[in-house]
C-alpha cells in the first residue's frame, strides 16, 4: 500500500495526544485503564505550529483544557462553562505555569453498567471502584469508595509522594511524614467537592482556582 505524504499549511496547528494511558500489571491490575494511576493518567501531548516555542512545559494539563484551547486557536472565546482552561498562552511561553493540579473522577463499572471499555476490559474494569483524586506535579491523592453499593460509601485513601515512590508502590496516607501534604491536598479534594455546576452553568471562580 502506498501513501502520498502531504504538508500542511503554515497557519496550521498539529496536536498529538492520546486517550487514557494503559496498565500491565501495574498495581496488582492485569490490564486496562481507568485508575489514578500515573500509568493511566499520564498521556502525550505535543504541540507544533506558529509561535509555538519549542520545549517543555511544567503546566499541569487534562484533556478539558483541550477544547478552550482549540476554540481561542480558531479565535473564538471558550465558552463560560469549559472547566478547563486554555492552553494557547503556554506555546509562546514555555515557563509559564497558572495551573498545577488536576481532578480525576471515576464511577464504578457495576454501577452504571456499558462502559465502552468493558468489551476489552472485561472484568477487570469492575475492579477498579470509585474515586475521586486530585494530582499535582509531585504527589498524588485519590479518595475510593469501597462500598460498591448504589447509596453507600466506604472511603479508603491512597497516597503517594512521587519524589519518594515514583511508581506508586507504597501507600503513605496515614505516615506522619506525609501529613502537610495530604493536608493540603485534601483541602482541594473537599473544595473540588462543592462545585456542582452543571449542564451550561458557568464554571465558577472558585472552582476554577482550585486547579492553580
Amino acid at each position: 500500500m502506498l501513501f502520498r505524504s502531504r504538508t500542511v499549511g503554515p497557519d496550521t496547528y498539529v496536536v498529538l495526544t492520546s486517550d487514557n494511558g494503559f496498565h500491565l500489571g501495574q498495581n496488582g491490575l492485569g490490564r486496562g485503564k481507568g485508575t489514578p494511576y500515573d500509568t493511566d493518567v499520564r498521556v502525550p501531548l505535543l504541540v507544533t505550529g506558529p509561535g509555538v516555542v519549542p520545549g517543555k512545559r511544567r503546566e499541569v494539563t487534562s484533556n478539558i483544557d483541550l477544547a478552550p484551547t482549540f476554540e481561542e486557536l480558531a479565535g473564538l472565546a471558550p465558552v463560560p462553562y469549559r472547566s478547563g482552561l486554555s492552553l494557547v498562552p503556554t506555546l509562546a511561553q514555555p515557563k509559564l505555569v497558572r495551573q498545577s493540579y488536576a481532578f480525576l473522577e471515576h464511577t464504578q463499572q457495576t454501577l452504571t453498567g456499558d462502559d465502552p471499555d468493558a468489551a476489552f476490559t472485561g472484568a477487570e474494569l469492575d475492579r477498579i471502584p470509585s474515586f475521586t483524586a486530585v494530582r499535582g506535579r509531585g504527589a498524588l491523592l485519590a479518595r475510593f469508595d469501597l462500598d460498591p453499593r448504589r447509596g453507600h460509601t466506604s472511603w479508603g485513601y491512597e497516597f503517594y509522594d512521587y519524589r519518594r515512590d515514583p511508581f506508586e508502590r507504597r501507600n503513605t496516607f496515614a505516615k506522619p511524614r506525609s501529613k502537610a501534604q495530604v493536608d493540603a491536598l485534601m483541602a482541594r479534594l473537599t473544595a473540588f467537592d462543592a462545585c456542582r455546576e452543571r449542564g451550561d452553568q458557568p464554571v465558577s471562580d472558585a472552582c476554577r482556582t482550585l486547579r492553580q
